[in-house]
């Protein structure tokens, strides 16, 4: 009766932590707010900001979601953001074209009262169909280049996602 007792208790702590573990792994594809030092974001729904990320990038986010048939190993969608030093606003526009099969779209825009260009491409990469949005500011002494690349078959369902996205950059001075 003992190890019964002992038994029914050990079971229900696993279902409790395995409850916490899900929900809080659920929660980290929540809709949030990034703040650094130097700009802040909102993460949308359904991306995991990378905290410990390649230390390249200011930001780094990815869907949770992947690609389907030949594309089962790659994320649906991925954003990054560099801070660049001493790179031109042009170049870092140039560069945003590079490689691109098709420019669907520039704006010229203001972010966080800067000059800012928003500039979507096509390109193949590893066999994969890729849109590309990038969103290039230019503040004093930096460039913030913030790139969010989808799979070309589900760029439609990240499209308001990235708007809002872009839209809330704020660039801090």
């Amino acid at each position: 009766m003992e190890i019964l007792i002992g038994g029914i208790i050990l079971v229900a702590l696993m279902v409790y932590a395995s409850t916490r573990i899900k929900r809080n792994a659920a929660q980290a594809f929540d809709q949030e707010t990034v703040v650094t030092e130097d700009f802040s974001i909102v993460k949308p729904e359904g991306f995991l900001h990378l905290i410990n990320g390649d230390e390249a990038f200011a930001f780094q986010a990815y869907s949770k979601e992947f690609g389907k048939g030949e594309a089962e190993d790659v994320r649906q969608a991925t954003i990054d953001m560099r801070i660049s030093v001493g790179k031109s606003f042009a170049d870092a526009c140039d560069e945003a074209k590079t490689d691109a099969t098709t420019l669907i779209e520039r704006k010229d825009l203001e972010v966080s009262g800067f000059r800012a260009w928003s500039i979507e491409a096509e390109r193949e990469k590893v066999g994969h169909e890729l849109v590309i949005h990038s969103l290039i500011v230019d503040a004093p002494g930096r460039i913030y280049s913030l790139q969010s690349t989808v799979l070309k078959e589900h760029n439609n369902d990240f499209l308001r996602k990235i708007d809002e996205m872009e839209d809330s950059l704020e660039i801090k001075t």
